[in-house]
């Protein structure tokens, strides 16, 4: 009788261990209550673009041929986020949460009129017993039913979202309340067009990285798993005054409020950042770093000391922090599509006593998919505009690589 009176949680659940039929008559169910898993519920990792160059994380972002649909089909990163979880203190296992979620989640359960289910697009077959293990590590959330999509099961997570909840609503006549939380705009706009009673709540995304060296070792794998590892390589370090991230997102943010999204946006400079070095030699390293000191120039073994420093900080990471500000954007058009810009900076650094060049021209900020203008006629075919006020940005003295493929 259980099963006939529950059959879309028995169809649909993916994980039987996990399985919560409700214990009260079916009709007095009114509500069902719908979570997203990943960053609406979990904070899971993406890919870290600043380890990537844009061919490479494009194909680990969306290629069926290198991975088993993209990394959101690829186990293992989800893997090492749940170990790492399970194996944190309770305060640094509630940092892969969404707490909001959590608390929601939690009134669900404890709600003898609701039914609330767990509703993933990742893909059954790869997932469930990750899933499985997961939820039964979580002494304190509890669900009626996890869902993973499964194979045949619509030609998109959306639709095979929209299947599911249609079928818990034609079995349980009884609901009068649809409650679907979810963190994709783009689902959000289907699912009230497919449920025009039913509340849907846009969740902000939260997602906590992977170990750079984790995240590394992953993708390594994959590649010797798919025979390509010789293909992986990291590009040549870059060295230059590395943006920091905060200023980087308002100088960003200024650009696009000065270009009046009159182009294509998703195509501004992207982090990280940088303002290249008139000379990537050792002794401007030291220079920079000592500020030009005379005593440190004239002792081999000081500047041997601040470039094993250097080199030896982590990627993206410095000791050295100099301050400077933009004073001149240039952009110009692209030849072939006219809303695509290109785009550069002109700085200067803060302290007009802080050694950062052996020229006194101001220095260019660009991004790590571009290079400088070849010469002063490429320079002078862009369009300047001078600051009515400086940008101040943080730099530190530092050095970075990306992952990238030879294929």
């Amino acid at each position: 009788m259980e099963m006939a009176d529950h059959g879309p949680l028995h169809k649909w659940n993916s994980c039987p261990d996990l399985l919560n039929v409700p214990k009260v008559p079916i009709e007095s169910l009114k509500k069902l209550h719908v979570y997203d898993f990943d960053n609406t519920l979990y904070c899971s990792p993406h890919p870290n673009k600043q380890l990537y160059t844009k061919k490479l994380y494009d194909r680990l972002y969306n290629s069926s041929s290198l991975l088993n649909g993209g990394w959101w089909s690829e186990p293992c990163f989800l893997e090492q986020s749940f170990t790492n979880m399970i194996n944190s203190s309770e305060e640094e296992r509630a940092k892969y949460w969404n707490i909001d979620m959590l608390e929601l989640a939690r009134k669900s359960e404890q709600d003898p009129q609701a039914i609330s289910i767990v509703l993933t697009g990742r893909k059954e077959v790869y997932f469930a017993s990750m899933f499985s293990k997961m939820f039964l590590e979580l002494d304190d959330l509890t669900f009626n039913a996890v869902c993973l999509k499964r194979a045949n099961c619509g030609s998109s997570t959306a639709e095979y979202k929209i299947s599911l909840i249609t079928d818990f609503l034609d079995h349980y006549p009884s609901l009068n309340e649809l409650i679907i939380y979810d963190d994709r705009p783009q689902q959000i706009k289907v699912f009230e067009r497919a449920f025009s009673n039913s509340q849907v709540v846009h969740v902000q995304p939260q997602f906590k990285m992977l170990e750079v060296s984790d995240e590394c070792r992953l993708v390594k794998e994959i590649f010797e798993r798919y025979h390509m590892a010789n293909s992986l390589v990291w590009t040549p370090p870059t060295c230059g005054f590395i943006v920091d991230r905060t200023t980087y997102r308002t100088l960003i943010n200024w650009t696009f409020r000065f270009f009046k999204k009159k182009y294509k946006m998703s195509l501004l400079p992207h982090y990280p950042m940088y303002i290249p070095l008139a000379a990537d030699t050792n002794d401007e390293i030291a220079r920079i770093w000592s500020n030009n000191n005379p005593q440190v120039m004239k002792s081999p073994s000081s500047t041997k000391e601040i470039c094993d420093r250097f080199h030896s900080q982590q990627n993206l990471q410095g000791n050295c922090a100099i301050k400077f500000n933009v004073i001149e954007i240039g952009y110009r058009t692209s030849e072939k599509y006219r809303r695509t810009l290109e785009i550069y900076y002109k700085v200067e650094a803060s302290d007009s006593n802080r050694y950062v060049s052996p020229s006194p021209t101001t220095l260019m900020a660009i991004s790590t998919e571009t290079t400088l203008p070849k010469g002063r006629t490429e320079l002078n075919s862009l369009r300047w505009v001078s600051l009515d006020r400086p940008i101040k940005l943080k730099t530190v003295l530092g050095h970075f690589a990306r992952l990238t493929t030879t294929d």
